[in-house]
């Protein structure tokens, strides 16, 4: 038995390594798709991409996936709105706008955010979306003596809060600004579970990456249904043009623990702006509004595309030396710096089989043992961020 190198993965869609994943749906919120008259919707057949690509027929009519719609809970537009609209970063381009300008909840909160709700059997899937910030944001960054603790952008339901499902649990990626005298915004993640009311169960907050301001993001999320040693979230990050990060990869209950029959994801928000009234009227106390730009919407079942080795990595500054004569292999790599790196090594469905950390120097060894045969792929981080990247194959 040897391992050695098969190839380097320049791909960027998992679906090219696992026959089980599934695209279910794209779209650039191009012409031919429009928001409904009310607001609440979206339609449509996105031709700038290929299929699947119908609003209809291939989101809400595919047998894992509930109905979309955009909900507010209040309000009216001169409060908020979602609206599909020309990008002000590109006048070529049409991007699904959120805008809160007023709480439009009972005055105490604000809330836009798209809904797919009534899933069946989802498990297992992954989301890839573009965000931007505007300049807006720079009013909450550059504010000083305050936090952001509230600031939601996706919520996975497992199961809701207002259903007769029992065992209520979320999931919430948010934005937050825990320095009051850093303009640094990072990402946040919470697992909740509700009792008289939400409560952490777990929490994951992340000071490595600013999130920038005037700049297109993309985000790829991965949600795995399961318990504290197998339940899974993880979060990469790609600032056009720049380095893709990994902000979050949790093992730990992604549905409630006291749910001995987890069914999926129900509910899902799949973008999503929700906030206290103190953020919202403090951005427009100092002239601007809190908004969101959202684009390149895709959503994937039964696969981890966070596990795709980013298109803009120099995948050629490593070796792999089998060694057939004993249980292990060398890997080397580009290393000019004395930090710290870690490695990991993913089954085909996206499990971490193997974790090396305190990495300081140029080679790391792969002990074969309980590797057995077939594909895998690896991570090598430093300081959260892949350096190396690649896939593997043991014979």
């Amino acid at each position: 038995m040897k391992l050695k190198t098969l190839s380097i993965i320049l791909l960027f869609y998992l679906q090219n390594y696992a026959q089980t994943s599934e695209l279910i749906f794209q779209s650039g919120f191009e012409p031919n798709t429009t928001e409904t008259t009310r607001g609440n919707d979206i339609i449509g057949i996105d031709n700038s991409v290929s299929p699947p690509n119908n609003w209809v027929n291939d989101l809400e009519n595919h047998p894992n996936i509930g109905n979309f719609s955009i909900f507010y809970e209040g309000g009216d537009d001169t409060m908020r709105f979602a609206k599909i609209v020309q990008d002000p970063t590109d006048p070529t381009n049409k991007i699904l706008h959120y805008w809160l300008k007023y709480p439009n909840v009972t005055g105490t909160k604000g809330r836009v955010q798209s809904e797919l709700y009534g899933n069946n059997n989802l498990t297992e899937m992954s989301q890839k979306v573009r965000i931007y910030l505007p300049n807006d944001w720079n009013i909450i960054k550059n504010a000083t003596g305050g936090t952001v603790e509230w600031m939601v952008i996706m919520t996975l339901w497992n199961n809701a809060g207002w259903t007769t499902e029992g065992n209520p649990f979320k999931i919430s990626l948010g934005i937050h600004k825990r320095n009051p005298w850093s303009s640094d915004l990072n990402f946040n993640l919470t697992g909740d579970i509700k009792t008289t009311y939400w409560q952490h169960i777990w929490e994951e907050s992340d000071s490595n990456y600013s999130i920038p301001v005037g700049q297109w993001l993309t985000l790829e999320t991965y949600f795995k249904e399961g318990n504290a040693s197998n339940g899974r979230f993880v979060l990469a990050v790609t600032p056009d043009g720049g380095t893709r990060h990994i902000i979050f990869d949790v093992t730990n209950f992604t549905h409630h623990p006291s749910d001995t029959s987890p069914d999926g994801m129900r509910h899902y928000n799949p973008m999503k702006l929700y906030t206290s009234d103190v953020v919202i009227d403090y951005v427009r106390n100092n002239g601007g509004v809190l908004q969101l730009y959202w684009d390149d919407f895709e959503i994937w079942k039964d696969t981890n595309i966070v596990l795709n080795v980013p298109e803009n990595e120099d995948l050629n500054n490593f070796k792999l030396f089998p060694n057939p004569m004993s249980n292990y292999s060398i890997l080397e790599f580009n290393n000019s710096t004395s930090e710290n790196h870690t490695l990991k090594i993913y089954d085909i469905q996206g499990r971490i089989v193997r974790t090396i950390t305190n990495i300081k120097s140029n080679q790391v060894i792969i002990k074969k043992d309980n590797l057995i045969n077939g594909l895998y792929f690896f991570q090598l981080y430093t300081n959260k961020k892949i350096s190396i990247a690649g896939k593997l194959m043991m014979e």
